[in-house]
């Protein structure tokens, strides 16, 4: 099924366009099958195979590079104070150039949460869309083939790898890049989860394996605005919190040290709308009250703030500075 629904004014571009992995073909499913199984072949040395693929696509179409940011090295954090519930602080203009970016997430389900798809319908980027579509328009492309950016824009959403096996994640998004995402889009990004905590002590082996990925992927196709993620916070009191933000600040460290766009998701979570932080010495920050969907998930309100910045952190990679225009 293809959902789609226009905007006021733009013709025939799709806001949604959302497709199940059982949409396409037996044919494509077999090619991707294939194409799958020679890139887990190829990451025996995923700098390699990275490296092999990023060569192999200087042939190919890549993405455009007028839509990228020229600042790719610039320090950004999007994070709780990237919140605009105004709907008037980023310009209109940087939004439409935000909405032409060919943007890869490999998430889990609170990546999930964030776009407003599959359990999650009625909320974030999707719900956000249908309510303001002259502003949010965008196009939402779940689990698509390769091809899908040949001749679209918007965001693939793929999930990726094992809760609780960090390194599952890591090599799926390797292999995606490298089976020629890599030279087709302009924004990647990949996030752990809450879930890959389940033990103490590993916040700095997480690390190790995400920064490493990211790393590898930089390397291998330096055009690509990479962003980081911070990993989503949980309740209070849920085992293991203090693994997640000692992750947490290895990650921001790294980002402010290096240069890394960051979106700091544990960081929109932990405050509540009047931006008071949540959290006490033993724990340092959790997921606010009044943002808890089930379980650990965001609710509507929690999910809507995490769109609004997501459309933030988009507009920073499409070249927006990030200030906010001074009234005349």
């Amino acid at each position: 099924m293809v959902w789609r629904r226009f905007a006021p004014g733009q013709g025939n571009l799709p806001l949604l366009d959302i497709r199940p992995s059982g949409f396409y073909s037996q044919l494509g499913r077999r090619s991707a099958s294939m194409s799958c199984i020679i890139q887990r072949r190829l990451l025996v040395v995923p700098s390699l195979a990275l490296m092999l693929a990023a060569a192999w696509g200087q042939a190919g179409k890549a993405a455009d590079p007028a839509a990228r940011s020229t600042k790719a090295s610039e320090h950004v954090v999007i994070g709780h104070k990237e919140v605009d519930m105004t709907d008037k602080v980023i310009p209109l203009e940087w939004l439409d150039k935000a909405r032409a970016l060919k943007v890869l997430f490999n998430h889990m389900s609170i990546g999930a949460n964030v776009l407003g798809e599959a359990a999650y319908r009625g909320m974030g980027l999707v719900t956000l869309s249908e309510e303001q579509p002259a502003r949010y328009a965008f196009r939402l492309h779940a689990r698509p083939p390769l091809n899908i950016f040949d001749h679209n824009n918007g965001v693939a959403g793929f999930f990726a790898g094992r809760n609780g096996d960090a390194a599952s994640k890591a090599l799926e998004f390797e292999e995606r890049m490298s089976a020629g995402f890599g030279t087709r889009v302009d924004v990647a990004m990949m996030k752990l989860c809450y879930a890959d905590f389940p033990r103490a002590a590993m916040a700095e082996g997480n690390f190790k394996i995400y920064s490493d990925s990211m790393a590898r992927v930089a390397k291998a196709f330096p055009k690509v605005r990479l962003v980081w993620w911070t990993v989503p916070v949980t309740v209070e009191r849920a085992p293991n919190n203090i693994d997640r933000w000692n992750y947490n600040q290895l990650i921001r460290e790294e980002c402010e040290k290096n240069g890394h766009m960051l979106f700091d998701i544990a960081d929109i979570e932990a405050h509540d709308p009047k931006g008071v932080h949540q959290g006490n010495a033993q724990e340092r920050e959790f997921l606010f009250a009044g943002y808890k969907g089930d379980g650990n998930h965001m609710n509507r309100t929690g999910a809507d703030r995490a769109a609004r910045a997501f459309w933030w952190m988009l507009a920073r990679a499409a070249g927006w500075d990030g200030k906010v225009a001074k009234k005349k």
